[in-house]
C-alpha cells in the first residue's frame, strides 16, 4: 500500500520531502507491533516444532534468534520503498557488496570464537540491524529530516524492538522449564500483559481503532 502512494504522489508532481508521513506512520505501526507478534512467536515456536518437526528441535534456538532478527527485515521494507519512489536505490544498491562481506566476516568471527551456529545466528541478526539502520538513515536523510529528527525517528523505530526483548527476558526468567502447551500458554499470556504498553502507544500515535471504525462504517454505506 505504501509504494503505490508514495508513485502516486510522485506522478502529481508533490514534493515527497513533505510526505514524511507516509514514511512515519508505517514504520511506527511495523516498529511498534511487529515485537509483541515475533514475541509470541518466539514463544510458542518450541512447542509447534515440538508436536510437528519433532526432528528439528535441536534447532529451536536458532530459529528462535532468527525470528527475533526478523524485526529488522521487516523494517526495512519501508526506507526501501521510499529510496526507488526518490530515485536513490542505485547508492543503497552498491552498499550490498560491502554489507555482504560484512555480514561474511561477522559469521566467520564468531565460529572462530566459538560461538557455533547459535553465535552465526546473532550475528545474523546484528547484520540485519546494521542494513536496517543504515537504510533508514538514508531515508530520512532523503526526507531532508534534522538531525535530532533523525534520532527521533530511530528511538521510535528501535526502542520497541529493546523492550520486546526485554519482555522476553523477563518471561523466560519468570517461567522457566520446557516447551509444553501450559508452559507456553502462561509465557505467551504475560509477554502479552507486558507488551500492552506496546500496543498502547501504537494506538495513540495512529489513532488505530478510529481508522478501524472509519473503515468499517464506510463498507457499510
Amino acid at each position: 500500500v505504501l509504494f503505490p502512494r508514495l508513485m502516486y504522489q510522485k506522478g502529481k508532481g508533490a514534493d515527497l520531502t513533505r510526505m514524511g508521513y507516509l514514511y512515519d506512520k508505517p514504520m511506527v505501526l511495523l516498529a511498534w507491533m511487529m515485537p509483541l507478534l515475533l514475541g509470541l512467536l518466539v514463544l510458542n515456536l518450541g512447542l509447534l516444532i515440538r508436536y510437528l518437526l519433532p526432528a528439528y528441535l535441536p534447532a529451536v534456538p536458532v530459529l528462535q534468534i532468527l525470528v527475533v532478527g526478523m524485526f529488522f527485515t521487516v523494517i526495512w521494507s519501508v526506507p526501501r520503498g521510499l529510496l526507488v519512489v526518490f530515485d536513490q536505490q542505485h547508492i543503497f544498491l552498491k552498499a550490498i557488496p560491502v554489507f555482504l562481506l560484512l555480514g561474511a566476516l561477522l559469521n566467520v568471527a564468531v565460529i572462530h570464537l566459538g560461538y557455533g551456529i547459535v553465535g552465526v545466528a546473532w550475528a545474523s541478526v546484528l547484520f540485519y540491524f546494521i542494513v536496517s539502520l543504515v537504510a533508514n538513515l538514508y531515508a530520512l536523510r532523503v526526507l531532508e529530516r534534522s538531525r535530532l529528527a533523525r534520532l527521533r525517528s530511530l528511538a521510535d523505530i528501535y526502542a520497541p524492538f529493546a523492550y520486546g526483548l526485554l519482555a522476553l527476558a523477563i518471561v523466560y526468567g519468570v517461567v522457566p522449564g520446557e516447551d509444553d502447551l501450559r508452559t507456553c500458554a502462561i509465557r505467551s499470556a504475560l509477554f502479552s500483559l507486558l507488551c500492552i504498553p506496546l500496543v498502547l502507544c501504537a494506538e495513540f500515535r495512529l489513532k488505530l481503532l478510529a481508522a478501524l471504525r472509519q473503515g468499517l462504517s464506510r463498507q457499510s454505506v
